[in-house]
């Protein structure tokens, strides 16, 4: 199972800002994930 997103996961724009976080359980986003804009803005929320 190596390579595996399992968890807690963040990303971020260039500029270091969060641009969306969420959880994977087996390589699939679940849960609320929530998404930003370069200035770190909330700009959408998405469940899955």
């Amino acid at each position: 199972m190596s390579g595996e997103w399992i968890g807690r996961w963040k990303f971020y724009h260039k500029n270091k800002k969060l641009k969306a976080n969420g959880n994977y359980e087996d390589g699939n986003k679940i849960g609320e994930w929530k998404y930003y804009d370069e200035q770190g803005n909330l700009i959408k929320t998405e469940k899955y």
